[in-house]
């Protein structure tokens, strides 16, 4: 019960948060990407390329999504995709769908009081919406850093009857809050690539790529 009051005494915060997430991804941009787009655009500069990320996304959660090939090293599985998302362990361990999302849950989450997850899974086709990119191997591995240095350890985790029923969950280093939200990580990731067009981008929406 006390969640609930402190969830409507907290309402005009969570209102101007989200004003925020409109405004400031719109206004700060990465220099360094929209540089690199109008370099690619010239015709005397091409590198080879033989690695793809693909981000697939919903309304509130977004994934990184890679060739299983390229990750034989350290996840084997015949599936064609690996998927690898990041986020607050209350959230996708203990909810079945967003509406049934506890109040508590949610307000840990904002506030960074619960531990997080990195979620691992194996696809066979990628979902209708998604966007792809090619990248050179010293984005791939910049990629392929930021994830495995999100990782505390490799001990699975027990799963629940959550959210996210497929997939691997291992413990995260990391701590998930309001500010670095599993969109935000996305884009982190590709932001140390030059790849993200926004410094910040809580939302799924708010990631924009080259």
């Amino acid at each position: 019960m006390i969640y609930y009051f402190l969830f409507i005494f907290l309402i005009p915060l969570f209102a101007i948060y989200v004003l925020l997430c409109l405004i400031i991804p719109s206004i700060f941009f990465n220099a360094k990407a929209i540089k690199k787009d109008k370099k690619y655009n010239d015709e005397v500069y091409f590198e080879p390329k033989d690695k793809r990320v693909f981000i697939i996304k919903d309304y509130i959660h977004s994934d990184l999504v890679f060739y299983s090939s390229d990750w034989n090293s350290i996840f084997v599985t015949e599936k064609k995709y690996i998927v690898i998302g990041w986020g607050d362990r209350g959230i996708f361990l203990e909810t079945k769908k967003w509406s049934e999302l506890k109040i508590s849950n949610f307000i840990k989450a904002f506030f960074g009081l619960n531990e997080s997850v990195v979620r691992v899974k194996f696809i066979d086709r990628l979902p209708e919406n998604y966007i792809k990119n090619k990248i050179d191997i010293d984005q791939f591995e910049s990629l392929k850093n930021h994830i495995m240095s999100s990782f505390l350890d490799f001990q699975e985790i027990k799963k629940q009857d959550g959210y996210c029923e497929e997939g691997i969950f291992y413990r995260s280093k990391l701590n998930y809050n309001c500010i670095k939200t599993c969109n935000n990580w996305v884009n982190e990731g590709l932001l140390k690539s030059d790849l993200a067009r926004r410094t910040w981008a809580p939302l799924s929406f708010n990631i924009k790529v080259k």
